[in-house]
């Protein structure tokens, strides 16, 4: 199955994201916001979407892919002093470093995408 994924962030969160996946085949789409295009992240069927910690508005982008869309979260942080409990309670999948390396970032995406859309009995 060929994954389609939403990066969502800076240029560079979302070049590094595209370039770990590009070995994997992986259909990657980067955008900086969403603005209103929650309808088409819905009709795009994307198996996952990856998310820089430091987007704004990241709870309520988080919690329409989760809970809107379905769609299975990752966040990407340097920031490992933030609670990051309110994320985990709204159903992010998991939290990656900015450090990791490209082969490990595509395995871990690629390991929870895999998982399926997300559901209530997650």
């Amino acid at each position: 199955m060929k994954l389609k994924v939403l990066a969502l962030g800076n240029e560079d969160i979302t070049r590094w994201i595209s370039d770990s996946l590009y070995v994997k085949g992986a259909e990657v789409i980067c955008l900086s916001s969403l603005n209103k295009k929650f309808s088409e992240v819905k009709v795009a069927k994307y198996n996952l979407a990856v998310i820089d910690s430091n987007i704004a508005d990241i709870e309520n982008i988080c919690f329409r892919l989760i809970w809107v869309c379905p769609l299975r979260v990752v966040i990407v942080t340097a920031d490992t002093i933030r609670d990051w409990s309110e994320f985990k309670i709204l159903g992010i999948d998991a939290f990656v470093s900015i450090n990791t390396e490209n082969a490990e970032l595509a395995t871990k995406l690629e390991s929870i995408a895999h998982r399926g859309p997300w559901s209530f009995s997650d």
